[in-house]
């Protein structure tokens, strides 16, 4: 992870900054060890938060049972928001207007309606050849 991406992702979140923080410095001082996953037992876990104004109180998961469980969270939003879409489709809004309202974008919502794979744009700068 780049230093310039950890930033903006602190900008961006930064009560899950805090939260990460916390529970660094409590590991490093002896407060808080970590445990074995909750869900499947392996020892190396980290830290997930079902609520980060409670920094303290973590769940501890390995890597691939914390991904299952954000993979599954995502999921239900999504679902949230595809019936939502097809409502405001229904009364003849475009995408582009549900995209907006949502604040969301327009062909990954489409995408997501209709069912298609999306695979978001790299970010990547293209390499000099």
């Amino acid at each position: 992870m780049s230093l310039e991406w950890k930033n903006t992702w602190r900008k961006k979140y930064p009560e899950r900054a805090r939260a990460h923080m916390l529970v660094m410095h409590a590991m490093r001082n002896g407060t808080l060890q970590n445990e074995d996953c909750a869900l499947c037992r392996e020892v190396k876990t980290e830290a997930h938060h079902e609520d980060y104004t409670k920094p303290i109180e973590a769940i501890w998961l390995c890597n691939p049972c914390h991904r299952e469980l954000h993979r599954k969270k995502r999921s239900e939003e999504n679902k949230e928001l595809i019936i939502l879409a097809t409502k405001l489709r229904e009364d003849g809004l475009t995408y582009k207007e549900i995209a907006e309202r949502l604040s969301k974008s327009a062909t990954a919502l489409y995408h997501m309606v209709n069912n298609i794979p999306y695979y978001k744009p790299s970010r990547a700068k293209p390499k000099n050849i």
